[in-house]
């Protein structure tokens, strides 16, 4: 760029007519200062790799219908799609669409594995999280006999075993009666992690037949009712006596558990007395 230097006095007008001249030019560099781009370029001719933005995630399938692997990616040009079982190309072929659905010809139990999603264009190789299908019949509810009808005193403690349909993703449990109302939970009731429900202390007004527990498998969609449980609480014939606490669960002296970096563990500590 030129410069522009103070000249002595005699000179002014000259400089005046450089100074122009300068503004001029640097006038013309910010109108015409521009790249000229093809007629035809647009920004759909811009290569991409390939880049997942959707990733697959584990999952319990009780159904042809709940295998679903979805794997979305953007790229230019658009990327293919291949999914990899169990270390092994599945189905040996390319897919136009990243979602992985079952084939109705196929048994449930065919789609339990790993699984790997890779996308790929021109430029290269993306490539999702490893993520476990587990395949397993929807629960159900061995026959049960009808309990007999538990009966208590005015202050003991108690447990009602819900013991549920085993199942590799746990039942949210709702202790129910009969007309579906949910039992009320308080500081002397309480449910544990494993679905029981605990007495503290019982009262009188504990007395019912219709202790319902509901398991509710959410991804297989169901409710299992649990046979209903009566139990009937007797006033004390005596003063109820206080009793020095204790804990319900854990069982034993101790108890361990073994939890990864990362997991969240909840502790449980379960009391009776009165």
């Amino acid at each position: 760029m030129p410069l522009v230097q103070c000249q002595p006095a005699g000179r002014r007008g000259r400089n005046k007519t450089y100074l122009h001249l300068l503004l001029l030019f640097l006038s013309v560099l910010q109108t015409h200062g521009y790249i000229q781009i093809p007629p035809d370029y647009t920004y759909d001719n811009l290569k991409q790799a390939p880049k997942i933005t959707a990733q697959p995630r584990s999952h319990t399938a009780y159904s042809l219908e709940d295998v679903n692997l979805a794997c979305e990616a953007s790229g230019e040009p658009t990327p293919s799609f291949r999914w990899v079982k169990d270390g092994k190309q599945f189905r040996e072929v390319l897919f136009e669409s990243g979602t992985l659905t079952a084939d109705e010809k196929e048994e449930l139990q065919f789609y339990q594995g790993s699984y790997r999603c890779y996308v790929a264009n021109e430029l290269g190789t993306a490539v999702s999280d490893l993520v476990h299908l587990i395949t397993e019949p929807i629960p159900t509810l061995a026959k049960e006999k009808r309990q007999k009808r538990r009966l208590f005193e005015e202050g003991e403690s108690t447990v009602l075993y819900c013991s549920p349909p085993k199942s590799s993703v746990a039942p949210k449990i709702h202790w129910m009666d009969m007309q579906l109302r949910h039992i009320p939970r308080n500081e002397r009731v309480t449910t544990s992690l494993d679905g029981n429900l605990y007495f503290a202390n019982l009262l009188y007004s504990d007395s019912r037949e219709d202790y319902t527990c509901n398991a509710h498998y959410i991804n297989a969609s169901i409710i299992i009712p649990k046979e209903p449980i009566a139990i009937s609480v007797t006033p004390s014939n005596s003063v109820v006596k206080n009793r020095r606490p204790q804990l319900q669960k854990p069982a034993g002296s101790h108890s361990s558990y073994l939890v990864l970096r990362g997991q969240t563990l909840t502790l449980e500590c379960i009391p009776e007395g009165l």
